[in-house]
């Protein structure tokens, strides 16, 4: 301490010099120095300067998204549509349900199993009670190739695999 405090002369000149730095003008001339650096670098405003120096630190991709959902929210187009919702957590539910009767017709899923995936999935389906949005449910299916016909074949092969259940129950019916 007694080291540095001897190179310093007076005593206080060190602090006397940091205090004279951070003057109001000291600050403005910094200011000026930031500016005419930018200008130099073709920034014309320092709103410019800061946006890209945001760009190269990926946050106005952030920003942009957080403003446009704003917006969108703003005018209702940004929730996202419960009808909507609906008709795509439908149709992925007979999706799934053509997939488990395809694999027990193919011999892949025992019946017993296949019958409580079924079921399973019919409850899921039963739960969302009317779809206002057919068009959607219909157009997903289409593309795994779910049409009309196969809509019956599916509820034919549902009852087949239901009613075997309860043909065998009946031939045992004293358990």
């Amino acid at each position: 301490k007694d080291a540095v405090r001897s190179q310093c002369k007076p005593p206080c000149a060190c602090a006397m010099s940091w205090f004279a730095s951070s003057t109001p003008n000291a600050e403005n001339s910094a200011y000026q120095l930031a500016i005419d650096a930018r200008k130099a670098q073709g920034y014309a405003t320092q709103a410019q300067g800061m946006y890209d120096q945001q760009r190269q630190k990926g946050q106005t991709g952030q920003a942009a998204q957080g403003m446009i959902q704003g917006v969108l929210d703003a005018v209702g187009l940004g929730k996202p549509d419960p009808d909507a919702q609906a008709a795509e957590a439908y149709a992925g539910l007979m999706i799934q349900m053509n997939e488990v009767l395809k694999e027990w017709k193919a011999g892949k899923l025992h019946a017993d199993d296949a019958r409580s995936h079924c079921n399973q999935l019919m409850r899921e389906m039963q739960s969302f009670g009317m779809i206002n949005r057919p068009d959607l449910v219909d157009s997903k299916l289409m593309k795994k190739n779910i049409n009309d016909q196969r809509k019956t074949e599916m509820q034919a092969e549902f009852h087949d695999l239901v009613s075997k259940r309860m043909r065998l129950r009946r031939q045992f019916s004293c358990c």
